[in-house]
């Protein structure tokens, strides 16, 4: 019954990105909107983005408020303490986490008109498309985060490295629920620093197993922090302790590390990657030097490109006095990416840019088939607790 739900979940998803790409109107243009001013802590702000561009959600960091933009309603700030840390494809599920010492935490699920629902010492980082599975970390009375997944209301484990104590969290989930992605260690965080944390992929087929380092390093350090709708691409960055480097892992050729903006020093992280890997999003470092982040977008070939320069020069966008940070997440088919970024003010801004969908034109042969597949699936393994 599992693989019939996802198979169908699957085909939905196709579906919806079929609709985007092909029905969009003739009018179509490129656009770029400042959604709304944010306090920036360290390591954030985190921005994701529905599918359909409508809803964004942000977590600025410890000690700030979260907001939820939504296009027809506007702004909802939630209040402090709490953090928003993903958003479900069709925008209908947003998950996050109440802020505490370790172990006090509590995940929260937040669906629609069933409001709030939490669970204690958790954390909650994504959601699946439908709202059936959430995916994000749990304390155990050892003080260990252990990845876990909740799937129809109940929470599972998902494993982790078996050497010593294990320290493991979910980041992000693909959009049909079959594959979770995150980090693993091998010893507490509590402890000091691990030995080696890597970054891991989880689906039904294969369970829980870590991503090997394809620079070799015997030490290595690095996290996945998201996966493509179907489970088929993985992204993320890795650390060498002075600089680190975006990846993209797919089942076929393993890991391939992202090259950085040329003449730069490696400051290299990748965060969200299109349905069918033709576009990544993330950061990478100004090539003047510094210390200033800037967003990126790698392209079908895997080459960096500030994206800024992208929107100005391929889409003929003004983007005078803007500084884009950091691009955060992207939508299914390519067509939105979200992240953060200094405006002509001076103020920090969550951003919103919209460019051309990316086709797929075998989706188009079964597209009406697809449309049914998800008006069928939908309400089926929604969660309404955790």
């Amino acid at each position: 019954m599992e693989t019939d739900v996802t198979t169908i979940c699957r085909l939905a998803i196709a579906a919806i990105l079929t609709t985007t790409v092909y029905l969009a109107p003739s009018a179509w243009a490129a656009s770029f909107e400042p959604l709304f001013t944010e306090q920036r802590s360290y390591g954030y702000p985190l921005a994701r983005v529905s599918n359909d561009g409508k809803v964004v959600v942000s977590h600025p960091g410890y000690g700030y408020r979260s907001t939820i933009w939504r296009e027809n309603t506007g702004l909802s700030n939630i209040g402090f303490g709490t953090g928003l840390n993903g958003l479900s494809g069709d925008g209908s599920t947003i998950v996050g986490s109440t802020y505490g010492i370790a172990g006090s935490g509590r995940a929260i699920v937040w669906q629609g008109p069933d409001g709030l629902r939490n669970s204690s010492r958790s954390t909650a980082m994504d959601v699946s498309i439908d709202g059936g599975r959430v995916v994000g970390g749990s304390w155990s009375a050892g003080g260990a985060v252990q990845a876990i997944v909740w799937k129809e209301g109940l929470k599972h484990d998902l494993g982790g490295i078996t050497v010593g104590a294990v320290t493991s969290e979910a980041y992000a989930v693909s959009d049909d629920g079959s594959t979770i992605v995150g980090t693993s260690s091998d010893i507490l965080w509590e402890s000091g620093s691990p030995r080696a944390q890597n970054p891991f992929v989880w689906d039904e087929e294969a369970g829980f197993r870590v991503l090997e380092d394809a620079s070799g390093r015997s030490m290595p350090f690095g996290f996945a922090r998201g996966v493509s709708a179907f489970g088929d691409y993985v992204v993320g960055q890795r650390n060498t302790g002075i600089d680190t480097q975006g990846f993209l892992w797919t089942r076929e050729n393993g890991e391939v590390l992202l090259d950085d903006l040329p003449g730069s020093r490696k400051f290299g992280a990748a965060f969200a990657v299109s349905a069918y890997g033709n576009r990544i999003v993330g950061r990478g470092r100004e090539v003047s030097g510094g210390n200033v982040s800037v967003a990126v977008i790698w392209d079908s070939q895997l080459t960096p490109k500030p994206l800024k320069g992208v929107l100005e020069d391929d889409y003929g966008l003004d983007l005078e006095g803007w500084t884009l940070r950091t691009a955060t997440d992207i939508s299914a088919d390519g067509r939105f990416i979200v992240g953060t970024g200094r405006g002509p003010d001076g103020l920090e801004y969550v951003w919103r840019a919209e460019i051309d969908a990316i086709p797929e034109p075998t989706a188009l042969l079964i597209s009406l088939t697809l449309v049914i597949a998800i008006i069928a699936s939908r309400g089926n393994g929604r969660l309404l607790s955790v």
